[in-house]
């Protein structure tokens, strides 16, 4: 988008044309937009001091293994939410998702990817992997670095960045409240989800018939 509207608080518009008022409203917008789901008893309260933002804690495996016992006064769609959890988990039978990215996994992706599509705001896109994937030892080292990471959980810095689009839901309607906004992830991390997280954890769940 070139500009966008604003309401304001006598329920006019004010339209933001300058570079530096249309990234301000912009903000403003998705950061309300995106910080809802901290108003959730689950990141308030005792029930986050036990848990934290990674919930990588002795709570979380209580809870998984349906040992946990709520702090008093939690609400029940929560005490539900938990109690799914630990159903699911139990149905998993300990089954464990593959983490480790091959040559072969890399190639077979990124071969097929379309060069174009946008992505990686450090301006390593899809073409440089596109082009990697013809090459056995570049494949290899990229399939190796991504498991790395994986197995190990530090990321490069640059995943923890991205670079927000705002899209017209409706043509020629700019409101800022009205507008979607997406997120370009780095290529690589974008990639490393879906392998992980879209295909090999869902496959598992199909496979326990946890997918309707």
């Amino acid at each position: 988008v070139t500009f966008v509207d604003e309401k304001t608080a006598d329920g006019t518009t004010m339209r933001h044309s300058k570079k530096e008022t249309v990234e301000q409203a912009i903000a403003e917008e998705i950061l309300t937009r995106f910080s809802r789901a901290s108003n959730a008893p689950i990141c308030q309260g005792a029930l986050f001091g036990l848990l934290g933002y990674g919930a990588n804690t002795e709570t979380a495996i209580e809870i998984l293994e349906g040992r946990f016992t709520p702090p008093e006064g939690t609400d029940g769609p929560t005490v539900l939410l938990l109690d799914e959890i630990a159903r699911i988990w139990s149905e998993m039978e300990g089954g464990k998702v593959n983490i480790v990215v091959t040559k072969d996994d890399f190639q077979h992706f990124w071969k097929r990817m379309n060069e174009r599509t946008a992505s990686s705001y450090s301006k390593l896109h899809i073409g440089h992997y596109k082009s990697a994937a013809y090459s056995e030892e570049l494949s290899t080292i990229h399939a190796l670095k991504l498991s790395l990471i994986s197995q190990t959980g530090s990321a490069p810095e640059r995943w923890a960045r991205g670079l927000s689009v705002m899209l017209e839901k409706i043509a020629g309607v700019a409101l800022v409240t009205k507008l979607r906004a997406i997120l370009l992830m780095e290529a690589d991390f974008n990639y490393n989800n879906k392998l992980i997280f879209g295909k090999r954890m869902l496959d598992l769940a199909r496979q326990h018939d946890l997918v309707p």
